[in-house]
């Protein structure tokens, strides 16, 4: 692992300041060798290996423990089976975790709050049902875009829609087309398949563009083509137990971008 230059600073250290900020002292480690350390203890013990670095040298695969090799590892404290990591040990199909807190303890579905079932009226003016994030190769998340060789491949973003869709909304296969929500706008290329239902639009995510001028508020052209322009921050989209935010579905509409305003 190359160590961070300059000012920046890894994933671990950025979550654990944060952490110790939130006072959750007693729940990181000082470095992610010891984190790593504490994640591996029972498979370290079972090949007898003194931590995560005599792993990682003598070792060029992961292999799990079995479940049951797991499930049945005694505490040496009460000489009982350790079981999984829940209040129970065992797995929680009814979260006792949850219900302690106060939230419904069985899995249930509930409504996403902008779909054209929640939100009937903005459906009118918004009719299509936007899917963000969609993952594809060779790019990952927002990396990539830089390397040239890859870029060939994959030179521009590309949002699916279905051929009946894109017949009545006038966009060609290949075209530049415009996907708008409540919250802004930005451009992809269509591409028609019929693996996307009529109503659906599938998105791709991270865009960025390297060879754009990297000047405010350019920024590399991040505001172009990147879904995130689209997708809401605000808590009524965030699970309540969890906080995660929600980044689909959205109720858009897609115009081509030769009627862009």
């Amino acid at each position: 692992m190359c160590p961070p230059l300059h000012e920046r600073r890894t994933d671990f250290e950025l979550y654990r300041g944060l952490g110790l900020r939130l006072g959750q002292e007693a729940y990181w480690r000082e470095s992610l060798d010891k984190e790593w350390d504490w994640c591996l203890e029972p498979l370290l013990k079972d090949l007898e290996l003194e931590n995560s670095q005599d792993f990682a040298r003598k070792q060029r695969w992961w292999s799990s423990p079995a479940v049951e090799k797991r499930y049945a590892t005694l505490d040496p404290a009460t000489g009982q089976p350790k079981g999984f990591a829940t209040p129970t040990g065992k797995v929680e199909l009814y979260s006792t975790i949850l219900e302690k807190l106060g939230y419904d303890p069985l899995p249930y579905y509930e409504e996403p709050p902008e779909t054209p079932v929640s939100q009937p009226e903005l459906a009118r003016q918004y009719p299509f049902i936007l899917i963000t994030g969609a993952r594809f190769r060779p790019m990952h998340h927002s990396e990539h875009r830089q390397i040239r060789s890859l870029r060939k491949l994959h030179p521009q973003p590309i949002a699916e829609i279905n051929p009946e869709t894109a017949r009545q909304q006038g966009i060609g296969d290949g075209e530049w087309m415009v996907i708008e929500t409540l919250r802004g706008k930005i451009k992809q290329k269509a591409k028609l398949t019929s693996r996307i239902a009529p109503r659906m639009v599938e998105s791709q995510h991270g865009w960025w563009f390297p060879e754009e001028i990297d000047e405010d508020p350019s920024l590399f052209g991040v505001f172009q083509s990147n879904v995130n322009v689209l997708t809401p921050d605000s808590e009524a989209f965030c699970d309540p137990a969890t906080g995660a935010v929600t980044f689909g579905p959205l109720l858009c509409k897609i115009y081509p971008l030769k009627k862009f305003d």
